[in-house]
């Protein structure tokens, strides 16, 4: 009599994006209420919501979304659930830091860690709380089991079977197009996130999501799309533009917003990379999207460094793309990243010298420091500390040129991570 079960969703600071996909597909197929379902957003706290959610139930999951810059504040809640909560709530995560270390994960109290794509685990766990069965053998999950790790095979998530929006949970954010990298920069999560072929959502979903959104907005929109590589929509292989797609996608977009709604594209979460940032491209988002600033990558201006993080691209090509962006009216922001593992004095001159160059020719210029991410093939590598000399450098440019980044903080985090005391922060690279 009474017996309920719930699943609670909680993102974080930074899981927005992920908390919507998930309860976007919890909604689509009826597990939004049975089991009962809620999420959260924003710090990791054991608020009067969590109380209110769990207390009452006999069987609970509450499920977290990290990155690895939060994940101090992670392992502080989990501890924080064990002693309200016991053993009777099971307690599993996902995200970029757990796909990247899980086992670090699992030992942080977590009942069990789940790699790449959520929806079909989340699914899994819904169906089990539902039906009363035990939470187990969930594809993309690992579990420790006597100090020795279990691991399920992840299965990939056709982005066609799910919606990316939460309609009854009025959840709505940028909309993702693309899951997963043709390119394997050696610093980036994404290739590791999301392994296997990159997917694409179908035109006829996207507008099918934006029209839905559009009907319940009652305010001017933002429309955004998620995509590691905004011209890479609809491309089947690497270093593949299709614009004809794009162009199609833009226009049907355009004709689903109202007048006062805008359309965005070519910056975060849908940076343009250099080598694509060609005179049709600037031509096609000056005709049908709204904005007049874009984002790429340079990341480097070391030629040695660029190669080595396997980004695809030259520097001519972000000089190229700066060049002719600011010609073309567009505020050209162009990424780098200070600190590299390894990285030299005449490296660190190099980046500098080629971030004047790019300053000069009108472009503003975005700066991080280097993060290892588990799972990619410098996650293991240390940053290279950030001298007072080169502080000041930086900073003698930052005087000259359109700047901007939180880097410093980002700095004192990453090299806090290396000596075991790192302190959290705001936003990575």
């Amino acid at each position: 009599m009474g017996w309920r079960s719930g699943l609670f969703l909680h993102g974080g600071p930074t899981g927005r994006h992920s908390i919507t996909a998930l309860m976007g597909a919890l909604e689509e197929r009826g597990l939004d209420s049975a089991p009962e379902t809620a999420f959260a957003l924003g710090a990791f706290d054991l608020t009067e919501e969590i109380h209110r959610f769990i207390s009452p139930k006999q069987r609970c999951a509450l499920g977290i979304s990290f990155m690895t810059h939060e994940k101090r504040e992670a392992a502080d809640f989990v501890s924080r659930l064990r002693k309200e909560f016991g053993s009777s709530l099971f307690i599993f995560c996902g995200g970029p830091h757990p796909t990247g270390a899980p086992r670090e994960t699992l030992e942080m109290g977590f009942d069990m860690a789940v790699r790449g794509d959520g929806e079909i685990p989340v699914l899994e766990i819904a169906r089990a709380l539902k039906e009363g069965r035990e939470i187990s053998t969930i594809p993309g999950s690992c579990v420790l089991e006597g100090g020795v790790m279990k691991v399920y095979a992840p299965r990939s998530s056709d982005l066609n079977d799910y919606a990316p929006y939460a309609p009854r949970n009025r959840l709505y954010n940028a909309l993702e197009i693309t899951r997963g990298c043709f390119h394997r920069c050696t610093y980036c999560q994404t290739p590791s996130l999301f392994p296997g072929p990159v997917r694409h959502r179908s035109l006829d979903k996207i507008i099918e999501a934006l029209t839905l959104y559009i009907r319940q907005r009652d305010r001017p929109a933002h429309i955004r799309f998620i995509t590691p590589s905004a011209f890479s929509y609809g491309a089947q292989t690497k270093g593949e533009v299709r614009l004809s797609l794009v162009e199609e996608l833009l226009k049907e977009a355009r004709k689903v917003l109202r007048r006062e709604d805008r359309l965005g594209f070519g910056y975060f979460p849908s940076e343009l990379r250099p080598e694509h940032a060609t005179e049709e491209a600037f031509d096609l988002i000056l005709e049908l999207a709204d904005n007049r600033r874009l984002v790429i990558g340079a990341q480097t201006g070391d030629k040695k460094r660029l190669a080595a993080l396997t980004r695809g691209h030259t520097l001519d090509h972000v000089l190229r793309a700066v060049r002719t962006g600011v010609k073309k009216g567009f505020r050209m922001d162009v990424d780098f990243i200070f600190g590299f593992p390894d990285e030299s004095e005449e490296e660190f001159r190099e980046t500098l010298s080629f971030m004047e160059e790019v300053g000069g020719a009108g472009g503003a210029l975005h700066a991080h420091f280097f993060l290892p991410l588990p799972g990619t093939p410098l996650g293991s590598k240390d940053p290279t500390p950030l001298t007072k000399e080169k502080r000041e450098a930086i900073k003698k440019l930052m005087a000259r040129f359109p700047f901007y980044g939180n880097w410093e903080r980002q700095a004192e985090f990453s090299e806090g991570r290396r000596r075991g005391e790192s302190p959290s922060c705001e936003r990575t690279c």
